[in-house]
């Protein structure tokens, strides 16, 4: 599609449904690249839940709405960022206190990044909080998911100047992103962090993946049969 023709069109036509899809990929594509300013942005053109109604991507618009708000928070110390992402935290919590199996490992994520920015958490709490959102993305089967937690996790080490410690959660990421078909993905984080990256370490290649394969087979399998599934299932 021609994006700048396509927007001008559905401008034009008052097809605000169809922008609305363009916000949120292009939020969730800069959130993927790094661009966080684009990422807000997008962001604050995102309906509210309440305004379009039940849908199955309204938890995952959550999901890269709070990753944006809290690294911007992370990064430029505003309250307003911080309140969005607490607020996210917040829903994310009812709906899988309501049995929303889907959203676990995304409320983890969010938990884990919200710990990564305060100043008063200890480096080894906040690797076990990165450790059980990718464990949780794996045992669900959200490839994509668990090679994002993966680079999360290492560009806070990174930060930390655990170098060593960074690179494994990278090469893991690069290595689910690659499995999901993320081509642009796998060359951003080969490039981006090529100064870190050790290439010739592939017997990092995370087990896990595998283990999402499986995990996700099985739930195809029994995607007619009703979902008996409760949240302490996946602790």
């Amino acid at each position: 599609m021609n994006q700048e023709q396509s927007t001008q069109d559905w401008t034009r036509g008052n097809n605000e449904m169809a922008l609305q899809q363009i916000y949120f990929h292009k939020c969730m594509l800069a959130y993927y690249f790094g661009d966080l300013e684009l990422a807000g942005k997008m962001s604050a053109k995102m309906w509210s839940s309440y305004v379009e109604g039940p849908d199955v991507w309204v938890p995952y618009r959550f999901f890269f709405q709070g990753l944006t708000a809290i690294s911007l928070a992370n990064n430029t110390k505003l309250e307003r960022y911080r309140r969005q992402g607490n607020r996210i935290i917040r829903r994310m919590e009812q709906w899988v206190q309501n049995g929303v199996v889907n959203c676990h490992h995304m409320l983890k994520l969010l938990r884990a990044e919200q710990l990564a920015g305060s100043s008063k958490a200890k480096t080894d709490a906040v690797g076990r909080a990165f450790d059980n959102a990718i464990s949780a993305a794996g045992r669900l089967g959200f490839l994509h998911n668990q090679a994002l937690a993966n680079e999360r996790a290492g560009i806070y080490f990174l930060g930390k100047q655990e170098r060593t410690r960074a690179a494994t959660y990278l090469v893991r990421a690069r290595a689910l992103y690659d499995e999901w078909g993320a081509r642009a993905k796998v060359e951003h984080i080969s490039f981006k962090f090529r100064d870190v990256l050790d290439t010739s370490s592939e017997r990092t290649r995370v087990s896990g993946s595998v283990k999402a394969k499986q995990r996700l087979s099985t739930i195809s399998k029994d995607v007619f049969k009703p979902l008996r599934m409760s949240v302490s299932d996946l602790e």
